[in-house]
């Protein structure tokens, strides 16, 4: 005679552990209980909700593969309903029905995942672009010395935001002042040398910023300092073809 199965949370619970490849001794001393207890929990004592998640928690789950789980184990073990009416699917029918809604299900969740996470670029881009407009505003009027002074030993000046908006001063002044689009190009290279990031969108910032120091040497006349930037830009533009954004 089959056993009572334990409940979706046990399982749930056991599923994470295995997952980690923890024993139930690792997870007893990382929350704090006995292993006796964690088996009872994943046998006989299904965890609430909370304490499901406070042990999701300590193996470095976020909420959402709790979610995930309870969900998945719901849906497959789910008996399906008898036919009421000649018309109603039958057996087969139902698991065929069920199996596509559950693909429909994973699609939407994933469209539904990447038009959030857009959504949240969209909003710190935003943020990140209106903080770096104040930070310029403090920084145009001072002398080039105390601008670099100010980028080098304060974190408000030092994002890539800054490195924009500095690139895009310095190709406007191009038309005027070759000597401070220059100036404005090398302070955007060491904010961005400056700001905290690493891998590909770290490369991709630098060799944005190389870009228009490159510009502004060729309108400088330095022909051959603005072609060495230039390689510069390509080649860390190229290792950071991985970085979004």
């Amino acid at each position: 005679m089959p056993r009572r199965p334990p409940a979706l949370a046990s399982v749930t619970l056991t599923a994470l552990r295995h997952a980690r490849g923890w024993t139930g001794q690792d997870l007893a001393e990382a929350s704090g209980l006995s292993a006796q207890m964690i088996s009872l929990y994943e046998s006989e004592r299904a965890p609430s909700r909370r304490k499901l998640e406070s042990f999701a928690s300590v193996m470095g789950y976020g909420v959402e593969a709790v979610d995930f789980l309870l969900f998945g184990l719901a849906q497959a073990t789910a008996e399906a309903a008898p036919p009421r009416s000649p018309d109603d699917p039958t057996a087969e029918e139902a698991r065929r029905i069920q199996q596509a809604a559950v693909r429909l299900g994973q699609a939407a969740q994933t469209a539904a995942a990447e038009h959030l996470t857009s959504l949240l670029r969209a909003r710190r881009t935003a943020q990140a672009r209106r903080g770096a407009e104040h930070a310029w505003a403090r920084l145009a009027s001072r002398p080039a010395a105390e601008r670099r002074r100010m980028v080098e030993t304060s974190p408000e000046f030092q994002g890539w935001a800054l490195v924009e908006r500095l690139c895009h001063e310095s190709e406007k002044a191009a038309s005027d002042s070759a000597a401070l689009a220059l100036e404005l190009a090398e302070l955007a290279l060491l904010v961005a040398a400056l700001t905290p990031g690493t891998g590909p969108w770290r490369s991709r910032l630098l060799g944005y910023a190389f870009a228009f120091l490159a510009n502004a040497r060729r309108v400088g006349n330095d022909l051959d300092g603005a072609e060495e930037a230039l390689a510069s830009a390509w080649r860390l533009w190229q290792a950071g073809a991985a970085a979004p954004g």
